[in-house]
């Protein structure tokens, strides 16, 4: 018996070292996989500022692309990149304006501070209240998700297994869970873009043996 347990111990350990160990290099082959493609990003984005400013009359074809491109997204328009390109941590500027796009508008030629909430979104009560539903909604999805492990001694009176209980409240609560706090977080992320919203000072990358690329300011022409 005790032979029986340690081969049973031993196989799960190796089982569990060889989980680790594929695990390990999945998240390697991740990050080289990420790091590959911010280079290939970063030179995207230095030649295209580089034709943009070579080319004063680019194509509008070609800017349009060229702005999606660097934005890696079709979903807001070539003025609203170009706005966004302007702000002090544009990446993630650019981030959070489109996971809150539903709660927020572009008010072009406006001044420095362009980006606000649509008129039904402006009052942060309101937001406050909307934020406050969704982590609701978050919290029940999420409890009734676990209920058979919470209540797993109700369910075991009624003859009820818990864990192939747990497997389909799981299957059914989860993508509930997981729609309201996204719903949350999308409101979070337009509010701190529109506080945060800062213009950054115009940056002067100078490659070696060529012309200076200067990256976009405030001011592009259109």
């Amino acid at each position: 018996m005790d032979l029986e347990v340690m081969i049973r111990g031993g196989g799960t350990f190796i089982g569990l070292v060889a989980a680790g160990a594929g695990a390990f290099k999945n998240a390697m082959d991740l990050t080289q996989l990420r790091s590959g493609r911010l280079r290939e990003e970063y030179k995207f984005a230095r030649e295209f500022f580089a034709d943009y400013k070579k080319d004063g009359a680019m194509h509008p074809f070609l800017k349009t692309k060229g702005l999606q491109a660097i934005a890696g997204t079709t979903d807001i328009n070539p003025s609203e990149i170009q706005y966004l390109l302007t702000l002090k941590g544009a990446p993630q500027a650019i981030k959070n304006y489109v996971f809150g796009k539903k709660y927020l508008q572009h008010l072009e030629g406006v001044g420095n501070l362009q980006v606000d909430f649509k008129d039904r979104y402006k009052s942060p009560r309101y937001r406050k209240l909307l934020k406050g539903w969704y982590l609701f909604w978050y919290g029940l999805s999420v409890f009734a998700a676990g209920s058979p492990f919470i209540f797993s001694s109700f369910f075991a009176r009624g003859g009820v297994t818990s864990p192939g209980l747990l497997l389909v409240t799981l299957a059914f609560f989860s993508p509930y869970a997981f729609l309201a706090l996204r719903a949350g977080v999308r409101v979070s992320r337009a509010e701190h873009l529109v506080s945060t919203q800062e213009a950054h000072t115009q940056a002067i990358i100078v490659p070696m043996g060529s012309e200076p690329i200067v990256e976009p300011s405030a001011k592009w022409h259109g």
